[in-house]
């Protein structure tokens, strides 16, 4: 389990770069929390939002996320 809660660094980054459309997200949460992500662009438009979403609940248990390791669930990647 985590020992903290972090939102890595994206990647690619920059995005979209070279052929790619997407980018991969990656966080860990420490303990059970109720949970929000929004992701906006330079200009601050609402671009996607995550948590909550139609794969991730309000509430996220403890867990490792986007690496696809367990406990913790594969984030969709954000696409340009």
């Amino acid at each position: 389990m985590p020992t903290s809660t972090l939102l890595y660094q994206n990647f690619p980054n920059p995005f979209p770069a070279a052929g790619r459309d997407s980018t991969c997200l990656w966080f860990d949460v420490a303990s059970t929390a109720w949970s929000s992500s929004t992701f906006l662009d330079l200009r601050g438009n609402h671009v996607r939002r995550f948590i909550p979403g139609p794969d991730f609940p309000a509430i996220l248990p403890a867990g490792r996320y986007g690496r696809g390791a367990s406990g913790g669930a594969v984030v969709s990647a954000i696409r340009a």
